[in-house]
C-alpha cells in the first residue's frame, strides 16, 4: 500500500507522457491524472469521452470524421507534422478564461481525427488541462477478419510540447 501511495505521488501532471496508457480511444489513448475519471458517450459515428476532475470538465476529447472546425480566420499557434498527423493548437480569450483546442487529423484517409477542447481560468485549471493534452498519444488501430489490434506507445512523444504550450499559451486578452 506504501509502494502505490509513493508512485500516486511522483506521478504529478508535469511528467504524465513517461507512463503507460490507462484509458484507451478508438485510434489513442491516454494517462488520465490522478484524481480524475472519464466517461465516455458514442452519439452516433463518433465517440466522446469527458474527462472531469471532480464536478469541472477538465478537457472534452471528440474522436471521428467531423470535428468541430477552428475559428474563422485564426491561425494556429502551435503547428507541427509527426507520424503522419498533423498536429494544431489554437489558445483564445473567453470570457474570463482561455479556451484551448487542439486538433490532431491524420495525413492519410482512413483514420479518424481527434478534437480536444478545454477551457482555464486559474493555474490549477491550466495545469490540469496541461496534463490531459500532455499524457495523450496516437496508437495504430489494425483491423483483420478474426482480430483487432490497438497498439500504443509506451510513452507520449507529443506530451512535453502538448503539455508546454497549454502552459505558455495562457492568454489574457488575446483574441484570435
Amino acid at each position: 500500500m506504501l509502494s502505490w501511495i509513493a508512485l500516486t505521488l511522483s506521478m504529478g501532471p508535469a511528467n504524465l507522457w513517461s507512463y503507460s496508457c490507462d484509458h484507451f480511444l478508438y485510434g489513442a489513448c491516454m494517462r488520465v491524472p490522478t484524481g480524475m475519471s472519464v466517461t465516455y458517450e458514442a452519439p452516433v459515428d463518433f465517440g466522446v469521452h469527458r474527462v472531469r476532475s471532480d464536478d469541472r470538465e477538465v478537457a472534452l476529447i471528440y474522436e471521428g470524421d467531423a470535428p468541430e472546425k477552428p475559428a474563422s480566420g485564426s491561425t494556429p499557434d502551435l503547428r507541427f507534422t509527426d507520424g503522419g498527423y498533423v498536429v494544431s493548437g489554437y489558445a483564445r480569450a473567453e470570457g474570463g478564461s482561455t479556451r484551448y483546442d487542439v486538433y490532431v487529423r491524420p495525413g492519410s484517409s482512413g483514420a479518424g481525427s481527434l478534437h480536444i477542447r478545454g477551457s482555464a481560468a486559474t493555474s490549477d485549471e491550466l495545469a490540469s488541462l496541461a496534463a490531459v493534452v500532455g499524457g495523450l498519444r496516437i496508437c495504430n488501430f489494425q483491423q483483420s477478419k478474426r482480430s483487432q489490434t490497438l497498439t500504443c506507445p509506451r510513452h507520449a512523444e507529443w506530451g512535453p510540447r502538448l503539455s508546454e504550450w497549454v502552459m505558455r499559451s495562457s492568454t489574457s486578452g488575446k483574441s484570435n
